[in-house]
């Protein structure tokens, strides 16, 4: 593998280089019912899933593990799936690293039926296919944090903040849901293999770009402080199936998802120089590897949980 690592302290000429030559107490919660308190012990069930809703009130799965070792301090991991929206399997192949590292996984699970588009899904609902900017309350993106909150009361879990995963359409999503919900609770974040990505240039309608999405210079500096690895595999380097994934927009990034993300990170870089704000995203290239949440998940799971 090869690793980059950068952060306004170092020199980046070296990065430039590169990004050109490969080009056990229980959980207490106040009830939505008369401010009633619900309590729930902590437990341990280690695979299952669940129905839940939106803020808007659409139908949402979640899948999840906690492994028999957990306890009420285990950290939480939320993975986003693919387009393929295969939730249990996402789950399923982060179960071994669970239980070897110690945390507890979340999926949610959103359905084509209700999320039918790439607007929908990898963008977050920030906007509809006529580029319209819809209510937040309506956005995927929302429901993430009630999500957590919904989770940790249902199994007594302690944590206050969590770390987020998502591959290909989910590495999409991943990284544009820390723009877009800049006070989330998250210690840690890896967008993987990004199917394309939402530039820093309001040139570009989202979600190629920041345009028409309500984004200002002080959202993007917020966004560049975030803890957040881009993690590429060299060789994606195959054709994406979905309309915006594989449409004129997304291949004016790349030819190819390895491409768009290098792209994504170097485009960064220059608005976060422009901007004069501190940046703290990491690019890492695993080599050897291309559109695999399988082989990703091992390599992001030291940057969720270096520890």
């Amino acid at each position: 593998m090869t690793g980059i690592g950068v952060t306004k302290r170092l020199d980046r000429s070296a990065l430039w280089a590169v990004l050109l030559a490969v080009a056990s107490a229980p959980a207490i919660s106040l009830g939505a019912e008369g401010g009633a308190v619900v309590v729930r012990p902590f437990e341990t069930g280690p695979i299952g899933g669940y129905d839940t809703k939106t803020p808007a009130g659409v139908p949402l799965r979640v899948e999840y593990c906690v492994p028999a070792d957990s306890t009420p301090d285990s950290p939480i991991l939320i993975v986003i799936p693919g387009a393929r929206r295969n939730t249990a399997e996402y789950r399923d192949e982060w179960i071994d690293l669970a239980v070897a590292n110690g945390f507890v996984v979340v999926t949610p699970g959103a359905t084509h039926e209700h999320f039918p588009t790439e607007y929908d899904y990898n963008a977050g609902g920030v906007v509809d296919a006529t580029g319209r900017l819809r209510p937040q309350h309506e956005w995927l993106f929302s429901a993430i944090e009630p999500l957590f909150d919904g989770f940790r009361l249902r199994f007594g879990l302690r944590s206050r903040s969590y770390s987020i995963y998502g591959h290909s359409a989910g590495g999409g999503f991943v990284h544009r849901f820390l723009l877009k919900v800049p006070n989330a609770r998250v210690d840690r974040a890896v967008a993987a293999n990004p199917a394309f990505c939402t530039y820093p240039v309001p040139d570009n309608a989202y979600p190629f770009g920041v345009g028409g999405a309500a984004v200002s210079d002080g959202d993007l500096r917020a966004w560049f402080s975030r803890p957040l690895v881009v993690l590429l595999g060299d060789r994606d380097t195959g054709p994406r199936k979905h309309p915006l994934s594989n449409g004129p927009e997304a291949l004016e990034q790349g030819p190819n998802v390895f491409a768009r993300g290098l792209g994504f990170f170097r485009s960064a870089l220059v608005e976060s120089d422009r901007l004069g704000a501190p940046f703290a995203w990491r690019l890492e290239v695993v080599n050897g590897v291309g559109h695999s949440n399988t082989h990703m998940a091992s390599h992001a799971v030291r940057h969720l949980f270096p520890e």
